[in-house]
């Protein structure tokens, strides 16, 4: 469907999938065949330097859904999906990903019904990386780096743009805790500053932490601008 095109000359491509991948188990690859259809279109383009802006898939409950399907489906398979999709962000140049954790409205609908926000997303990677708006905040805080102090854990973020906020104007949701033994509890996390400090009872010197690690998340953490946050993991357990 696509080869027809060639060798049509364009700036970018703008890319919405990845559910089936998810459901037949292809996690583990999905980075790198994202890699190679990009190097592919490249090559029968003729272009080495295509933008390529794609959204994060949406929150469903995959483990109820295509249990029938896949035997080896389970809660964690769509948070580590996500997290091969994240991979690509480092993995392929000119890359950009959106992500829609606050916009999906009904996690029990696999195709989201709204697409203006999410095309409005994705403008913005193109209007700040191809169209020359340095103004522009284009994503929403991607994890950097974790620090333990006592039992806190204070996360950083890259694309903060001017601050990190509670999208909804509630505490900070969906994160967990471990220590060492790897056990993780539901945590309260807190806006200090240009950081997020995270927290729990029991857990006195923290090793890890996730958020927005379940597949029908609703999470609130973003930018002042609007745009939600990568879920994410800081540890490879």
């Amino acid at each position: 469907m696509i080869h027809p095109l060639a060798p049509y000359s364009f700036r970018g491509i703008i890319w919405y999938q990845g559910e089936s991948n998810c459901v037949s188990g292809d996690t583990d690859i999905y980075t790198d065949r994202t890699i190679a259809m990009v190097k592919g279109w490249e090559s029968v383009f003729q272009q080495d330097d295509l933008s390529f802006y794609f959204v994060q898939i949406a929150p469903f409950p995959y483990s109820a859904k295509f249990k029938n399907r896949n035997k080896g489906i389970n809660a964690e398979s769509l948070p580590r999906f996500w997290d091969a999709q994240t991979a690509c962000l480092d993995a392929i140049p000119d890359c950009g990903m959106v992500v829609v954790t606050d916009i999906t409205g009904n996690v029990n609908d696999i195709h989201p019904r709204n697409k203006r926000d999410v095309g409005a997303r994705l403008a913005r990677w193109a209007m700040a990386k191809n169209y020359g708006d340095s103004s522009m905040v284009y994503s929403g805080p991607k994890y950097k780096t974790m620090s333990a102090k006592g039992n806190q854990a204070i996360l950083e973020f890259d694309y903060s743009g001017s601050g990190l906020k509670s999208l909804d104007g509630k505490p900070l949701s969906q994160f967990m805790i471990a220590g060492n033994d790897k056990k993780f509890v539901e945590a309260t996390a807190k806006v200090v500053g240009n950081t997020v400090v995270v927290e729990a009872a029991g857990v006195d010197k923290p090793s890890a932490v996730r958020f927005g690690w379940e597949e029908t998340v609703i999470g609130n953490l973003g930018n002042k601008e609007g745009l939600p946050a990568i879920p994410f993991r800081t540890d490879s357990w």
